[in-house]
């Protein structure tokens, strides 16, 4: 998971950079401080004073969050670690900061693994800065308290304007340190337990040998990973990809001569750069959008469709898998009922045959490689091949499913 930690400031130009950025970048989930506006969506957390915020880009789901309940930071989950975006601006006084770090660590303790990232305006010679203030010994002192570690590493400013350097943007840590096209069919069969299933009925049966196709799988293929190709904004444009990169050399320039008498020229070139950049993503978004509303009487599926789902802020995420979350929506969409006990008759039994070797390899036949594969996330090229290799067991499992009339998930 790739996760960008930004101060916008309050930038209108800024946050609309933003989701060009998280595409270039591929970033999954932003740790936002000071946005420029809200979003109302699913995807978007955010303390309650609006300060900190985290906006969800990518294809994981936020799963459990704390957003809109404490001041100055928010916590999200997300691929199984509890993320916090935190912001505590200098107005604070040392005691409102100890409150702060307090709340901060004492939610930061009922969860594991953390990660912590914010903007705490402690300064301190130990992470790169020229001073330290007073703010340094509290949050150390707080993250020691709950075994987390600092990741800065360098002198890299995290904070520049003008000749103004600081770095404030710090991250805290816990210290934890398939792909189909690549299957052969022989290594795989070789990878392949072949000894009797373990398990007295259908359900164990069926996780052993679900369990040895993965251990075949992970022996004989790589792990596909996410696709991270996202499209540009619909507003980008090559004009504008120019001025980003021309911007991003003006500023270079001007840092690496600040100390020198050049400073003050390429500090100013380097703002009028970026005036210009920043109208022109101004100039972008307008003309885009009327191109954009004259397109949607001749292709209203189209491109001008999804521009206004992503408006109408809609993303479509893959299902959770926190079991206190599906818990929890299970026992509201299904809620528990009364016995149903059945007076009028009696239940006629039939007797169902059993499945063939026939039927089980015609059916290997009926099954594509090609095909999307299924909820357990294996090849369709895996299970095939399994039903060749043992075509005894997996009959087996089959057909104890079939007489106990249970199917289970794995």
């Amino acid at each position: 998971m790739r996760v960008l930690q930004i101060n916008l400031n309050h930038c209108e130009a800024a946050h609309g950079l933003l989701r060009q950025t998280v595409r270039d970048l591929r970033v999954d989930l932003v740790c936002i401080l000071e946005p420029y506006h809200q979003l109302d969506s699913d995807c978007w957390a955010t303390d309650s004073c609006q300060r900190a915020a985290f906006w969800n880009c990518g294809g994981r789901p936020i799963e459990t969050s704390n957003k809109d309940m404490e001041w100055g930071f928010v916590r999200a989950m997300v691929a199984g670690i509890h993320v916090y975006s935190c912001y505590a601006p200098p107005r604070r006084t040392a005691e409102e900061l100890t409150v702060f770090l307090d709340r901060l660590t004492n939610d930061a303790r009922q969860h594991s693994p953390v990660a912590i990232a914010g903007n705490f305006n402690a300064w301190t010679v130990d992470w790169g800065s020229r001073v330290t203030n007073t703010r340094r010994q509290a949050l150390l002192e707080a993250m020691v308290h709950i075994d987390l570690v600092l990741l800065n590493s360098g002198e890299e400013p995290t904070y520049m304007r003008g000749s103004a350097r600081s770095i404030v943007d710090l991250t805290f840590a816990n210290t934890i340190g398939w792909k189909a096209s690549a299957f052969d069919h022989s290594t795989f069969a070789v990878a392949l337990d072949g000894g009797p299933l373990n398990g007295s009925d259908a359900t164990e049966k069926a996780v052993d040998i679900m369990e040895r196709i993965r251990r075949a799988c992970d022996a004989t293929m790589l792990r596909k990973g996410p696709n991270r190709r996202r499209p540009p904004v619909y507003w980008w444009s090559e004009e504008i990809a120019a001025l980003r990169k021309e911007c991003n050399a003006a500023r270079r320039r001007a840092q690496r001569t600040r100390k020198t008498q050049n400073w003050t020229t390429l500090d100013g070139k380097y703002r009028e750069i970026r005036r210009k950049f920043a109208k022109a993503i101004t100039r972008g978004k307008a003309s885009a959008w009327k191109e954009l509303t004259a397109q949607v009487e001749d292709d209203r599926w189209g491109r001008p469709y999804t521009v206004v789902i992503a408006r109408l802020k809609y993303q479509t995420l893959p299902p959770p898998t926190c079991s206190i979350l599906l818990n929890k929506i299970v026992r509201e969409l299904f809620p528990s009922q009364p016995d149903f006990r059945r007076i009028d008759g009696q239940n006629e039994q039939h007797t169902i045959p059993c499945i063939t070797m026939e039927e089980l390899l015609e059916a290997e036949t009926r099954v594509g490689c090609s095909k999307a594969v299924d909820l357990d996330g294996f090849p369709n090229a895996a299970i095939k091949a399994t039903i060749k290799t043992l075509p005894d067991l997996f009959l087996d499992v089959c057909n104890r499913c079939l007489m106990e009339g249970t199917f289970p998930r794995a």
